[in-house]
């Protein structure tokens, strides 16, 4: 016998179209979940600029650090940065897949930081060092130690004047209940 004829048949057909929806809603689902991956990372970056920020304005608060405006710009333009690629991701990508598969892991959570990062750009405000002494962090040298551990123990050893106190009349019990009776109405 010769070589078998390969005729086009009409379940040949719905064979081959079957598949090929098959590979397209695959792919479809694969970009989804590449999607989703990617989101995920969007989301620890995030975290992590906050973090950071956070962190550099503790340090600022504490004197830990001087504030510097460089530093100031670097973080702000960090999370601008941030913004603009979500901001874009959502409309160019995000909405797209939504339409197809609906909910998406984690774009609940990226839409709401996104609209945090524009609050906090827009609502900015530089870090200050704090005005209460106590709450800054205090490097002394062993010698500056040593003088406050001397001002300290003469402290202890002189204490200051204590404001004079009025002392509180004492009353009886009957003579409470007769005021209490005078203020009620």
């Amino acid at each position: 016998m010769g070589e078998p004829v390969t005729r086009r048949s009409p379940v040949r057909g719905q064979l081959d179209a079957y598949a090929d929806a098959w590979k397209l809603d695959h792919d479809s689902a694969m970009e989804c979940r590449d999607c989703e991956e990617v989101i995920a990372v969007g989301l620890s970056v995030y975290r992590f600029l906050k973090e950071r920020e956070n962190h550099w304005r503790d340090e600022v608060f504490r004197g830990v650090h001087p504030f510097r405006a460089d530093d100031e710009r670097d973080f702000q333009s960090r999370l601008k940065n941030w913004l603009q690629t979500t901001e874009v991701a959502i409309r160019d990508r995000i909405v797209g897949l939504e339409s197809v598969f609906g909910d998406i892991e984690g774009v609940s959570e990226l839409r709401s930081l996104t609209n945090e990062a524009a609050t906090t750009l827009t609502t900015w405000q530089s870090p200050k060092i704090s005005s209460a002494i106590g709450l800054r962090e205090i490097n002394l040298t062993p010698e500056g130690a040593k003088e406050l551990d001397r001002i300290l123990q003469a402290a202890q050893s002189h204490p200051g004047a204590r404001p004079l106190q009025e002392k509180m009349k004492s009353v009886s019990p009957e003579e409470f209940e007769q005021a209490l009776r005078s203020i009620s109405v």
